[in-house]
């Protein structure tokens, strides 16, 4: 029997023809089981890129990407900043789009929503009761807490009081579900807790991946044309540490030009490259006006994602050390590892921080102490060498997506049966 599956996110890139960003959990999972085995996926998803905070299509589009995979996006209304009011108006337009479209579809065998999106999450439960259809919930973040982080230590009981409302829809989303799928064993048993319920056989483990990319020569090329411009690529003296991401409100910026500053004044060889956009982005790039070693080169594609890290030395992770965090391997760490980048993480005492130690992977510094991010800066140039290919076996080993997929895939069955 051919299965029907139905995955729906939104947040993640999109199969658009000028879209060349990587694909993350959602988009290469439908990939990979729709190529590899003998089912139907319908990944039901926004227009909106949530990374370039642009439509990527101008009305509700259906795409089918192959034979066996089809991608329904859906137009709402965008928004400029990721946390705002804007942003949770959009949500709301999309699952009000969605609940209708669903019922002009064939019900699939199994739904898979992430959380977040709570009102997604809470429309594929309600369609699943009523057609009487499984729902696993795909946990990534930990969402209200990331809210009650917010707050000072000394306000975080009025938070969750604050905040009850949120708690008690996530708990009954978790509670309504057949089964939890967690990024690490710590995010399962909150998902669990939240539920309140022993782990069952509808109940998993699959981590954040990241896929190889296969860029061809031209696309490489004019990838170390953009870096050429702009930094000494091929200069192996230098240590270079690059971050790829949000340059928002997840990080002690601060201490990170701190130190940037001491680098400076020490004369020491080393540059931070710093990709992405984000709500600090040009704070930053004012209080790091004057400073030698640091670039903002703004949003970059895969091809240039892969091309310096195939000339960098550290990936930069430095979360503030709040609970979602703590309880996961970032995807920001899997594509460090992919590269075969050591890691400078703020997560010592997280998931992530054992990783590291357990395989010699990286250094830490408490996130808002830049004398010790200064220190282990130090520590890489006297460490510097190429264990690029020790680090990609770890990689490999653990997080690589055709190994993880096919369990994914595995369990899916599973809970179908």
């Amino acid at each position: 029997m051919k299965h029907d599956i139905w995955i729906v996110t939104i947040g993640e890139p999109i199969f658009h023809p000028e879209n060349k960003l990587r694909k993350h959990r959602s988009g290469l999972l439908a990939k990979f089981i729709t190529e590899n085995k003998n089912c139907n996926v319908t990944w039901w998803t926004s227009t909106f890129n949530h990374f370039t905070k642009k439509h990527e299509y101008e009305k509700d589009t259906e795409v089918q990407i192959n034979e066996n995979f089809k991608m329904v996006a859906i137009k709402g209304t965008g928004y400029s900043k990721n946390v705002s009011l804007s942003r949770l108006k959009d949500n709301q337009i999309i699952k009000k789009k969605m609940k209708r479209m669903f019922e002009i579809y064939k019900p699939p065998s199994i739904i898979i929503s992430s959380f977040p999106t709570m009102g997604l999450c809470e429309l594929s439960l309600s369609y699943g009761k009523n057609k009487n259809i499984p729902v696993l919930i795909d946990y990534r973040d930990m969402w209200p807490e990331v809210y009650v982080d917010l707050f000072p230590r000394l306000l975080k009981k009025v938070a969750k009081i604050l905040f009850y409302p949120l708690f008690y829809k996530a708990n009954k989303i978790f509670k309504n579900a057949k089964g939890i799928i967690g990024i690490t064993s710590q995010f399962l048993d909150e998902g669990l807790k939240k539920a309140n319920r022993q782990k069952t056989n509808s109940d998993n483990v699959f981590p954040l991946v990241y896929k190889q990319t296969n860029h061809n020569s031209e696309n490489i090329k004019n990838a170390e044309d953009f870096w050429s411009n702009q930094i000494d690529l091929f200069d192996k003296k230098k240590l270079r540490v690059c971050y790829f991401g949000a340059i928002g409100f997840q990080s002690n910026w601060e201490s990170i030009i701190d130190s940037i500053k001491m680098i400076n004044e020490n004369n020491l060889n080393v540059e931070f490259i710093i990709c992405g956009t984000g709500d600090k982005l040009d704070e930053l790039k004012n209080k790091s006006k004057n400073l030698n070693g640091i670039y903002f080169p703004g949003f970059i594609n895969s091809a240039q994602i892969e091309v310096l890290m195939n000339h960098s030395d550290l990936g930069l992770c430095a979360y503030y050390p709040k609970q979602n965090y703590l309880e996961s391997i970032p995807g920001k760490a899997v594509e460090y590892m992919y590269g075969g980048l050591k890691i400078i993480s703020t997560l010592e005492e997280g998931k992530l921080g054992k990783f590291i130690n357990d395989n010699n992977l990286g250094y830490h510094y408490n996130h808002d102490n830049s004398n010790e991010l200064f220190s282990v800066i130090k520590e890489a140039i006297k460490d510097k060498k190429n264990e690029k290919n020790r680090i990609k076996i770890i990689f490999k080993n653990n997080f690589d997506s055709n190994l993880i997929f096919e369990k994914y895939y595995n369990h899916i069955l599973d809970v179908i049966k």
